[in-house]
């Protein structure tokens, strides 16, 4: 059992050493196995890094893992009963519950909890709780202490009723992804995958209190632990530290791993230190590798002189240069003129150039215009609203359907969802005849078209009719299950889910997203249809078991669908 730290400072080369160490002992150990933990978002970068650096371009005893997939392997491995994992969204839900049948309890939150967002913030607050370890009865006596204002525990109290209202609600039946760690805590002594393996823990700059009480145990059960930690190699990292301090974050999570070595009489090996001599993301002696030396440190050096010997260049020289622009339409296409004189004057790829935006917001929307005039290819890193998605207007008319009772609005915005079998003549021709004779209401559509307006003959009618079948036979029994003012999530659920199968929803979304693939258009990404079926459905599904037996009129139904499209993205 030992313990290493690899510190240096940020592109100093700190993972590439701790990668190419770990490649090295995994083709002298081919029968060893090891484990390295990085965040969740850096799993699929981090294989494809050690793919890129070993040898023959394939790990075969090394796996990448985050601190869910570790639990899930350890899970699968023991055979553990593991309850069901509550996301986000059922959260929400749960939350959304509680709030509606303890109503009488929140005497300060509860005219609040209808508001947009509120429900999500507390969801928030109590997934901080839980992680952090903290139980309701513990933020009560947190609440309870001294210099804390009325207020506050006027609503610490409310908190507290959600709070144990959802640890009731997900009792025996869910487990939230921040309880993993904890129940991995108490079976992965018993994993063979991790005693005697060799774990590396990069990309961390902490840990929480659950994920130390993991940590605690598997110092005791691995052969060695590596972590790489960022810091400036010029602090004294063992000794006292300030909140405020640049890498106090860090200060911490060394003295905290140190001090858990030291409990569980678990070996420190000698730190290694990375100056960035031999492994380095900046230029030597360039502007940006001075910057990152001195920027917000309290000793701040200004540079002085001209770039080391080989970095005088033309590159290096303008390392960092700043422009003000009038707007972000200009900026952008300051950028796109840059990335094109790139390309065709300096031998630049597209791919070597990255557009970094504080507030991507401000930028998104304009990029297709700009880039697409400029003939860049482009992927913007950002989740597409569902609300804009033919499948998500195809529910969401469907449910407007039900309640304005058939409308002109709602029916010709279920037909122009593009999902339906009628073609955009048939839906015209519809449209005039509806238009010209006021047709409002289930039974309307559903008995044959007998009014026959001035200028239409017995022949129109006949088609007209044909063009009525076609859109109301799948809708049918649909609307005879959701007959009456009140069902349960269930019943709901179970409804939508014949009514699209009997629909040709589905066909259509795969064909037109066949389209898309081939079409290869930047615009619109291939498979959003299909993933928005699936984020959609995921909704109805999780609701219907998030909400019980409690009935809701159709109405409140369609009000809370709104709103969890103006929250809900998909990737």
């Amino acid at each position: 059992m030992s313990l290493q730290f690899i510190i240096g400072n940020a592109g100093s080369g700190k993972s590439t050493l701790l990668y190419q160490q770990i490649i090295q002992e995994s083709l002298r150990r081919p029968s060893q196995k090891f484990l390295v933990i990085v965040p969740e978002q850096f799993t699929m970068q981090t294989q494809k890094e050690f793919v890129r650096l070993h040898p023959s371009h394939a790990i075969m005893n090394i796996d990448i893992l985050s601190f869910e997939r570790l639990a899930y392997r350890v899970f699968d491995e023991l055979g553990t009963d593991t309850l069901t994992v509550l996301e986000e969204t059922g959260k929400n839900l749960l939350l959304r519950r509680v709030a509606r049948e303890r109503g009488d309890e929140l005497k300060v939150l509860g005219r609040n909890m209808k508001k947009k967002g509120y429900i999500s913030e507390i969801k928030s607050l109590i997934s901080e709780l839980s992680q952090y370890h903290i139980s309701p009865d513990d933020f009560l006596a947190m609440a309870d202490g001294a210099g804390m204002s009325a207020s506050f525990r006027s609503k610490a109290e409310d908190i507290l009723v959600m709070y144990r209202g959802f640890l009731e609600a997900i009792a025996g039946r869910y487990i939230t992804a921040e309880e993993l760690p904890e129940l991995l805590t108490r079976v992965v002594d018993q994993s063979r995958l991790v005693k005697g393996s060799v774990m590396a823990f990069d990309g961390f700059t902490g840990f929480t209190p659950i994920q130390n009480q993991l940590l605690r145990k598997l110092l005791t059960l691995a052969e060695r632990t590596m972590v790489t930690v960022t810091c400036d190699v010029r602090e004294n990292l063992f000794g006292a530290w300030r909140e405020e301090d640049l890498f106090a974050m860090s200060k911490k999570m060394i003295r905290g791993l140190t001090d858990m070595a030291r409990e569980t009489g678990t070996e420190l090996e000698d730190v290694i230190y990375c100056d960035g001599k031999e492994r380095r993301r900046f230029v030597p002696g360039g502007y940006l590798q001075h910057l990152e030396q001195n920027l917000f440190r309290r000793r701040a050096v200004p540079f002085g002189g001209e770039c080391a010997k080989g970095a005088a260049t033309d590159d290096a020289a303008d390392a960092i240069r700043i422009y003000s622009l009038a707007s972000p339409r200009k900026e952008l296409e300051f950028v796109a003129s840059q990335i094109c004189a790139g390309v065709r004057q300096k031998g630049y790829r597209y791919r070597d150039f990255a557009v970094v935006c504080a507030n991507l917001g401000d930028y998104r929307f304009l990029v297709p215009r700009v880039f697409d005039a400029y003939g860049i290819p482009y992927f913007v890193d950002a989740k597409t609203e569902i609300v804009f998605q033919p499948f998500t207007e195809f529910l969401s008319s469907l449910l407007q359907m039900v309640t304005d009772r058939f409308s002109y609005e709602s029916v010709f915005r279920f037909l122009r969802s593009g999902l339906t079998d009628l073609s955009d003549g048939e839906i015209d021709e519809l449209e005039n005849y509806v238009l010209a004779t006021r047709v409002r209401g289930f039974r309307k559509y559903d008995a044959p078209f007998a009014v026959m307006p001035e200028t239409y003959r017995a022949e129109d009618l006949v088609a007209l009719n044909e063009i009525r079948e076609k859109f109301i036979a799948p809708l049918r029994p649909f609307c005879a299950s959701v007959r009456g003012r009140k069902h349960t999530a269930a019943e709901i659920s179970e409804a939508l889910y014949r009514c699209i199968v009997s629909c040709p929803a589905q066909r259509r979304s795969s064909r037109s997203e066949a389209g898309a693939v081939r079409r290869l258009t930047r615009r619109r990404r291939p498979g959003s249809t299909v993933r928005s079926m699936g984020s959609s459905w995921i909704f109805w599904t999780r609701w219907s078991f998030c909400s019980g037996r409690s009935r809701c009129p159709w109405r409140n139904i369609r009000n809370f669908w709104r709103a969890v499209l103006r929250r809900r993205k998909s990737a």
